[in-house]
């Protein structure tokens, strides 16, 4: 792949009290590698704003994030005259602000700024008031880059990640072990960059599979100890080795934590304590098991289901409880008595949570309207057109489950398979059910 006309998107963060002799690699690394991409043609994505420092409020202390070292790069190259805005198809840097960007930039950083402006370096999309959560501006900036590189990092580098993998777009994970600066996500870039090295197809596609060892090998920063040039070249050439990007071919999405939140409500009647059972016991014997983490929440109410998605912010929601003819869910209210909530009510919480939820499943009879409302904004929706017994449901999220935690192999939609075995699940136990679930999808 050619480097020139790429934009190349560098993204994550260290904590603040990871080695500052690692820290300050980190950031050398950051520098070396967007001059050398920026020479050979390359663009960027970058956030800007706020920098929070390794020691807050000392400016001499490091950053623990790296845009501003990014953007100091690209700004050193083009007052050493390596480069000019006017060889590039694009501004070289395209990043997401708010109106309150301006006013984070900290003042250390200003006359930076105001050069890169001047010299028509950036091309800034501004968030809508109100809608500047950190989630939305990584949508805004996944779709305009090509490559993915990230270092450090909790959930936002992961989330960043799955968005670039489910557009078939490379995504290089480094190992360097720095944390990250929220304290979350699961292991941020060094656990994807393990996972590179066992099953790089799911990172990046290569011309020659025979090389996808050694690139791979190649970004290695042995924690700070290899020289930072050597690991820019390895990254440069991995880079150069990937088949052009090709929209129809999908790197597996199955690579990243998924979070299962069980939601249940009403359980006069049901079976929900079993179900929950075989849940986790199909997740214990899942190939991929180490990727899934669940959450349950019981007797809910609508507040709780509303404060539940955002607290924990799941890629499944798993709906366990009873449901009316009219498509209406039963939670409870207060009293723990009966609260139906319409399909159009489910169908606008969920459109708030669209960016991280992945699937929504209806374990409840008559949940086919809801789930044809919820997949106007989530890209799987499974219901049941029908009651459905205890014993068919729980077979359904047994086989649901276990098809989740299969791996997977080639270019296999994940969900539809998890969904048919489901059908299979209830198909095997004789129960004459295995019509009742149905799967939409986003449209």
């Amino acid at each position: 792949m050619l480097i020139k006309g790429l934009r190349i998107h560098i993204a994550g963060s260290a904590n603040e009290s990871i080695d500052p002799n690692i820290l300050r690699y980190a950031h050398e690394l950051v520098a070396e590698l967007v001059k050398t991409l920026l020479v050979e043609g390359a663009m960027f994505i970058t956030g800007i704003g706020k920098e929070p420092l390794s020691i807050p409020n000392d400016c001499n202390s490091l950053p623990i994030i790296f845009d501003w070292t990014a953007l100091s790069a690209i700004h050193d190259c083009l007052q050493q005259g390596l480069v000019s805005t006017s060889d590039f198809p694009k501004r070289l840097v395209y990043t997401t602000g708010t109106s309150k960007t301006e006013s984070q930039i900290p003042d250390y950083r200003r006359d930076l700024w105001e050069s890169l402006q001047d010299q028509d370096a950036v091309e800034i999309n501004f968030l809508k008031v109100g809608l500047a959560s950190a989630t939305l501006r990584r949508q805004r900036q996944a779709p305009q880059g090509d490559i993915l590189i990230i270092i450090g990092g909790g959930e936002g580098v992961e989330h960043l990640a799955s968005l670039y993998m489910e557009d078939g777009k490379p995504v290089i994970p480094l190992d360097l072990q720095i944390g990250s600066s929220c304290n979350d996500g699961s292991g941020g870039a060094p656990r994807l960059a393990m996972e590179m090295r066992g099953e790089p197809h799911r990172f990046v596609h290569i011309f020659d599979t025979s090389a996808v060892g050694s690139l791979v090998t190649g970004l290695t920063t042995r924690q700070g100890k290899r020289p930072v040039k050597e690991v820019v070249r390895g990254i440069v050439k991995l880079i150069q080795a990937l088949e052009s990007h090709d929209t129809n071919k999908q790197i597996e999405p199955s690579t990243l934590m998924q979070k299962i939140l069980i939601l249940t409500a009403i359980p006069h009647g049901l079976r929900l304590d079993e179900e929950i059972r075989e849940i986790e016991e199909a997740i214990r014997r899942a190939t991929n098991r180490d990727l899934f983490e669940i959450k349950v929440r019981t007797a809910v109410r609508p507040a709780d289901i509303r404060r539940a998605i955002a607290e924990e912010q799941p890629q499944i929601v798993h709906f366990c409880g009873h449901g009316e003819k009219d498509g209406s869910l039963l939670l409870e209210d207060d009293g723990g008595n009966n609260k139906p909530v319409a399909p159009s009510g489910l169908a606008s919480l969920f459109k708030l949570h669209a960016d991280y939820v992945k699937c929504v499943l209806l374990n409840a009879c008559y949940s086919q309207k809801p789930a044809v409302a919820i997949s106007q904004y989530i890209n799987y929706v499974i219901g049941m057109n029908n009651p459905i017994q205890d014993k068919a449901a729980i077979a359904f999220a047994q086989g649901f489950y276990d098809g989740l935690g299969y791996k997977n192999s080639g270019n296999q939609d994940l969900f539809q398979r998890a969904f048919d075995e489901g059908i299979v699940a209830i198909q095997l136990e004789s129960l004459s059910q295995e019509s009742i679930p149905i799967l939409k999808k986003k449209l």
